[in-house]
This record gives C-alpha cells, sequence and structure tokens, in this order.
C-alpha cells in the first residue's frame, strides 16, 4: 500500500477574531465512485472519542468523513488551541516501513505540520501500540507544544491524535493529555 496516498494534506492556520485557531486541512475528496471504506462502526468511534474531556461547553467540534478515515477537530472556545483525531482505515493492513516513513521526521517537517516555524521535536516515546512525538513550533511569532499520539491497536485502523496548545496555555495542554491518555500523557 502507497502510504503517501493517505497522508493528511497539511496543517493549515487561520486567523479569526485577532487569535489564530489551528485546523488540519481534509484531504482532497476522492471519486464518487470509489466506495468509501468507512463503516459506522469507525463513525461511532470518532464521535465517542474523548467526549468527557472536551466538553461541548468549552469546545466545537467537528467531524469530517472521507472514504478512507475519519476525522474529528475540536477547537477550544476564544483561544487558537486545538485537538485532532485522525482515523484512517488501512483495508489491507499496514506495515512497520508504512509507519516509519510517515512518521519520518520528513514528514512531520514537509507534510503534517508544514506551517510552523522552527518545528523541533522534543521528544519521542512508546508504551505498547502507543507513540507519542512531541514537538515545539511557532505560528505567527506564537509559540506551541504539539503532542501527536499514534495508536496502532488496530491492524487495519490507526487513530492519530494531535493536540496543539500555545506555549502559554502548557498546564491545560498537560492536564487534557493525561485525561486522554493517562498511559502516556508525555515523555517524562
Amino acid at each position: 500500500m502507497n502510504i503517501i496516498k493517505n497522508f493528511p494534506l497539511l496543517l493549515l492556520i487561520f486567523a479569526a477574531s485577532c487569535s489564530p485557531i489551528v485546523t488540519r486541512e481534509e484531504p482532497a475528496p476522492l471519486a464518487t465512485a470509489v466506495p468509501s471504506l468507512v463503516t459506522q462502526v469507525d463513525i461511532d468511534f470518532a464521535q465517542a472519542f474523548a467526549n468527557d474531556v472536551f466538553t461541548k461547553d468549552e469546545w466545537k467540534s467537528e467531524i469530517t468523513l472521507h472514504n478512507d478515515r475519519v476525522m474529528r477537530t475540536w477547537n477550544k472556545n476564544n483561544s487558537s488551541n486545538l485537538a485532532y483525531l485522525d482515523y484512517r482505515i488501512y483495508p489491507e493492513g499496514y506495515t512497520q516501513a508504512d509507519l516509519d516513513y510517515y512518521y519520518s521526521d520528513e514528514t512531520f517537517k514537509d507534510v503534517l505540520f508544514t506551517y510552523y516555524d522552527d518545528l523541533n521535536m522534543l521528544a519521542q516515546c512508546a508504551q505498547g501500540s502507543l507513540t507519542l512525538y512531541q514537538f515545539s513550533a511557532g505560528y505567527m511569532e506564537t509559540p506551541y507544544f504539539i503532542y501527536d499520539w499514534v495508536n496502532t491497536s488496530n491492524p487495519k485502523r490507526i487513530a492519530e491524535v494531535s493536540i496543539i496548545f500555545s506555549q502559554d496555555d502548557q498546564a491545560d495542554l498537560e492536564r487534557y493529555a493525561k485525561e486522554v491518555f493517562p498511559s502516556l500523557p508525555n515523555c517524562e
């Protein structure tokens, strides 16, 4: 399977109300003749993921369906902080070589977080099927921390979760990280 076809296109940042809102651009729509790989179970997983953490009173949420993925984005009210789930479907499975390529330094810098300045990997750690990549980066002279978890517990699904907070909100980032991934909230 050619993993490059499954890349999320890029992270984009939009200015709104004088504060940047971080969001990931959706993949280009696929031809309508291609049957969707997404099942109701996949949609239910995305709808239920971290609902008790990213609550409706503090976060706006949106789910987007594509041929081979379910994406959910949470934007925190009145801030530039973001949480993101990319639940990707691999009907034939994925390989370690696919993961190594997809989560390489080059891909993080040139594809996944390309719109950030000075992307710097701070740490990488793993516990079982969960891997965490921690970064610092900047956008519009605002420093951010990016925590990007990759869960490979399902041989035909990858759940990638990014939490992106301004560095001024690091304490909140750590709190949310502990709630979403209590077994691996950071690489300390």
